[in-house]
């Protein structure tokens, strides 16, 4: 067997939490370019190949729509080059504050663009096995464009850039399809090559920050998807009824099982701006920042009993603040995520009588816990100063926060 080479493809930015392993529709340098339509005569003709090397992307498209079971698949246009980058860009403040940036370089050796593109590098052609692979996961993400299969995932999980949950469900179904779909491959036609799965697992329990969650999504799509059917020709079922929050596909629960509570919070920013839009971060978010820097099992125990979340960013001058409140299922659930999140901020920084100082790059930034109702936690990130004067209190069912003047 050749050397494992597969890399993962990061979400780096708040525009990649999309589906699939997109990439930007740019220039390449091109050798040659396959487009593909599947007929029984291709897979008649090189069937019986037994060699990786002679095995074209017409035939893994071939095979791929077979598994699926398509009767009219898309076009698809298969394009070598010398290498393969999606995009990357900037981070919303949310990730640094909370310790999630990632420094971790992981690559794409191929990603799709567009509606009918495949990008992939040229070396793939010597990897054996795993550019079969590569290219099989690639496909289905083509399949799920060219035929729009993820339109109800879309208009159920919002796809506002800063509703993470949302963003990472929709990927964890198109993900975890994908995931799902090379699995089956690997078994029919390439046994010997390493488990999907496997391969995933390792991905999310090595990594930390963006890189974690984004394998997060692959690896626990894959589990809900493994769970929900048997054979990728039933993934359409997933498709027209998909999860809704990270939760259900982390605990494999019926789409539309948990609804997410009301927060119902006042802020009162004082002389600081707000910013108008509020980032839900989500179970599978909180559970890999908190898997950052704790065990896997204290991660999971401390985020699970999500019920929602929201955190609000507010700037004045050259400063910013963050309130992150977040709900939970029962008080007991409440209080391990208090737990767990103060385990988490000690191993980030220095314990402080309001909480933890856990310097930034650029001025002393702590961070606070404060618990203002049975099921609810509130983290506050910012400078010491606005920390130590902003105003927690409950207003009958409601949760008022107030800035200082």
């Amino acid at each position: 067997m050749k050397p494992q080479i597969y890399r993962l493809v990061v979400v780096v930015t708040i525009l990649l939490f999309l589906t699939g392993c997109s990439g930007i529709n740019g220039q390449s340098t091109q050798r040659d370019v396959f487009t593909q339509t599947t007929t029984q005569e291709a897979v008649t003709k090189t069937q019986s190949a037994t060699d990786s090397e002679k095995i074209s992307p017409d035939l893994i498209f071939s095979r791929m729509s077979s598994l699926l079971s398509l009767t009219s698949p898309p076009t698809v246009t298969t394009i070598p080059v010398q290498n393969a980058s999606p995009p990357q860009g900037r981070l919303p403040v949310f990730v640094n504050f909370t310790g999630m940036e990632s420094r971790q370089q992981v690559e794409s050796p191929a990603y799709v663009t567009g509606i009918g593109n495949v990008v992939y590098e040229e070396s793939l052609r010597n990897s054996g096995d795993e550019f079969q692979l590569i290219l099989a996961h690639e496909y289905v993400h083509i399949v799920q464009r060219g035929n729009n299969q993820l339109e109800t995932v879309t208009q159920i999980n919002r796809q506002d850039p800063l509703l993470f949950d949302s963003r990472i469900t929709t990927t964890a179904v198109s993900e975890g399809s994908a995931v799902f779909v090379t699995e089956a491959y690997r078994v029919q036609y390439v046994r010997d090559a390493q488990s999907r799965p496997e391969i995933r697992r390792g991905d999310y329990q090595n990594r930390t920050g963006i890189a974690k969650l984004s394998a997060g999504a692959y690896y626990f799509g894959y589990e809900y998807i493994n769970n929900s059917i048997g054979t990728p020709s039933q993934l359409t079922s997933i498709y027209s009824s998909p999860p809704e929050t990270t939760e259900e596909i982390i605990h494999q629960l019926p789409p539309g099982s948990e609804p997410v509570p009301s927060l119902n919070t006042t802020i009162e920013p004082g002389l600081w701006d707000q910013n108008p839009t509020n980032i839900q971060a989500g179970e599978m978010y909180i559970r890999s920042m908190l898997g950052s820097y704790l065990s896997e099992e204290a991660a999971a125990q401390g985020s699970s009993g999500w019920g929602n979340d929201s955190a609000y960013t507010f700037t004045n001058g050259d400063q910013t603040s963050i309130v992150w409140v977040t709900k939970w299922d029962t008080e007991s659930d409440a209080r391990e995520f208090e737990t767990t999140a103060s385990e988490y901020l000690t191993m980030r920084g220095e314990q402080i009588d309001i909480g933890w100082n856990i310097d930034l790059d650029t001025d002393r930034t702590t961070a606070s816990i404060y618990t203002p109702t049975n099921d609810t936690v509130i983290l506050i990130f910012g400078p010491e100063n606005t920390n130590r004067q902003t105003r927690i209190f409950t207003n009958g069912s409601g949760i008022t926060i107030e800035y200082p003047e």
